[in-house]
């Protein structure tokens, strides 16, 4: 970086950003686990007592969901890419055959999220009750936007699961709209957790 002209100043995993961007008042928190679905991989965090407790990551992402669904219904990535966008978790839409394709990456990611939990609860400082046990499911990722994946979550995991709110730690004015919609913000968590660290 210094060959380049660049002045570093901190280094920080992807994860740390991420817990920042979404997690207020860290210490006082329950225990979450935060599923990042990206467009290669998806990634859990298991956040607690003010800090990252595990990390992990799967490669299943956005792009393997629509490699999926041209699959199934016979068509190119942008066209699933849209089916994607308009259909999510809609059972109905085009016969289910989207949520059809959908479904094994979906059943990975909450197998996986499952996993987390379930290694979590014989962590040291769970069975020291030191900590309370994972509370609930945080969505992020550009992906996070798939229409019915909390229901779907939730009710796989059996766990309150909701959307991050990548402006939860902003100090915003009241009635502010922040310039970045909600939900096209969820594919910036990691920046703005960047930006935040300043």
């Amino acid at each position: 970086l210094k060959r380049v002209g660049f002045r570093p100043i901190a280094l920080e995993l992807e994860s740390q950003a991420i817990s920042r961007c979404l997690i207020s008042d860290a210490m006082h928190q329950p225990p979450s686990i935060i599923v990042d679905i990206g467009a290669t991989r998806t990634s859990f965090i298991i956040f607690a007592g003010g800090s990252i407790v595990f990390t992990k990551s799967i490669t299943v992402g956005g792009h393997d969901f629509e490699i999926a669904i041209a699959e199934k219904l016979g068509v190119g990535l942008d066209a699933a890419r849209e089916a994607k966008i308009a259909a999510g978790l809609n059972k109905n839409y085009r016969d289910g055959r989207v949520f059809e394709a959908l479904a094994p990456h979906l059943a990975a990611i909450a197998g996986e999220i499952d996993q987390q939990i379930s290694f979590y609860r014989n962590h040291p400082a769970k069975h020291e009750g030191i900590i309370g046990d994972i509370d609930r499911v945080v969505l992020c990722g550009g992906d996070a936007n798939l229409i019915g994946l909390e229901k779907y979550v939730a009710t796989t995991v059996k766990k309150e699961t909701l959307l991050g709110d990548p402006f939860v730690n902003f100090k915003l004015p009241p009635d502010t709209i922040p310039v970045i919609p909600k939900n096209k913000a969820l594919k910036y968590t990691t920046a703005i957790g960047l930006a935040l660290r300043a």
